[in-house]
């Protein structure tokens, strides 16, 4: 979540950037500490006995990545955010939502904030009550204050959300570290979270959106500089589902899309919801990085930024440089990162590096072969598997793919995270 920034590049591909690792008393301005300070480890290894063949096991003989011993539990859902991942997981009928990763604003809800030395990497419960009621999980980082901030949607369809104080300069200073016992917001089908913002999609359809609004990101109509700790719903506006990047937030209504915010003078959209030309017949949107992308009913995907530059997602060859990326069944993209997954119609799935055409690279993770659901945070991704495991891959700098980063920095290969 960015209150006074200027504008982004849109040519930067962010998805296997790594987040340094900061010491516990590392200066604040490490928080989150620099990609040049990563000393990188990557390691040979990380595909297990059932998902790799006598020749694969061969090749990628060395240490085996899997993370954690004892007895195998099936997962239910699963969520990312920048540098954390979480899994509602079903243990012999006991079911719990674990989280594991970047700790030190409390953003895992433990009931403490932790610093990289703490063993944050092994999954551990919510505290909350009854961990089953978890629909969904968010979470973002805001670069710009360094505040850390993480959502949680539950079955009753109330909000609950903890880390960084809105009111605090230092963004470690007095932290929530476990979900508040009263609700920030009822009737929640769904929450997205920007730079310094976020928005839930209610019951209603109705849009509230609370945090910072310099540029009109609340879809208010105005634009202030007052932080906006109470969620307020955009007037006469609806959605059907919602995406938010770090700066713009866009509602899909039918097969039209809306957006609103964006960095001030180089957005090409008010501070209310202002439809996106030229742009009809949209099934999915998803938000990451500076990017909003929608899939289209021709099963083409389209992105674009605040200042409205808007472009079909190519898949070149040497035969077709300009060749469109077409039959896509689903997409996702990740938190704080323009990466972007696809299910394609044929049943197979890629990761894109990025949603714009600077950096065209398609490719597949090794053992990752029709996962039921795929979640990409910064700079790490997790797959739930046809078995209902997990299999994890990317940055490991706070122990994201739930193996101690101490022996682990990055893994190109996938992790299987025991439960």
């Amino acid at each position: 979540m960015n209150f006074k920034a200027a504008a982004r590049s849109w040519s930067i591909v962010q998805s296997f950037a790594l987040a340094g690792c900061a010491a516990a008393d590392a200066p604040r301005s490490d928080f989150p500490p620099d990609a040049s300070q990563v000393d990188v480890l990557e390691r040979d290894g990380g595909i297990d006995d059932a998902s790799a063949s006598d020749a694969d096991s061969e090749r990628h003989r060395g240490p085996r990545a899997d993370a954690g011993v004892g007895e195998e539990s099936t997962v239910e859902d699963m969520w990312a955010g920048p540098a954390m991942t979480c899994a509602r997981v079903n243990r012999s009928g006991v079911v719990t939502t674990k989280c594991w990763g970047d700790n030190r604003a409390g953003q895992l809800g433990r009931g403490e904030a932790s610093a990289t030395s703490v063993e944050t990497f092994v999954p551990q419960a919510i505290l909350m009550d009854d961990g089953s009621q978890v629909v969904a999980v968010r979470n973002t980082i805001d670069y710009a204050t360094q505040k850390v901030r993480t959502c949680i949607v539950l079955r009753d369809k109330t909000l609950k959300c903890w880390g960084s104080r809105w009111d605090s300069i230092d963004p470690l200073a007095g932290v929530v570290t476990a979900p508040p016992d009263v609700p920030l917001l009822a009737g929640v089908e769904d929450v997205r979270m920007g730079e310094g913002f976020l928005c839930a999609r209610l019951e209603s359809s109705n849009v509230a959106c609370w945090g910072a609004n310099q540029d009109g990101q609340l879809g208010l109509g105005t634009r202030d500089y007052s932080l906006h700790e109470l969620p307020a719903e955009i007037p006469n506006f609806t959605a059907d589902e919602i995406a938010l990047s770090n700066s713009l937030a866009c509602g899909r209504k039918g097969g039209e899309v809306s957006c609103w915010g964006g960095w001030g003078s180089n957005s090409s959209f008010g501070s209310s919801p202002t439809k996106v030309a030229d742009l009809h017949g949209v099934t999915q949107i998803r938000g990451g990085g500076d990017a909003v992308c929608a899939l289209a009913s021709d099963s083409t995907i389209w992105c674009w930024t605040a200042d409205g530059a808007m472009s079909h997602l190519l898949d070149p060859t040497e035969a077709e440089p300009q060749r469109l990326l077409e039959n896509v069944a689903e997409f996702d993209m990740g938190s704080k990162a323009t990466s972007i997954f696809l299910r394609m119609k044929d049943g197979t799935v890629r990761f894109r590096g990025a949603a714009n055409n600077a950096a065209i690279v398609t490719s597949t993770v090794e053992g990752i072969v029709d996962p039921i659901r795929v979640v990409l945070g910064q700079s790490h991704q997790c797959a739930i598997m046809s078995d209902e495991t997990v299999r994890c891959w990317g940055a490991n700098v706070f122990g994201q793919l739930a193996v101690d980063p101490k022996l682990l920095k990055q893994s190109s290969l996938s992790v299987k995270v025991h439960l």
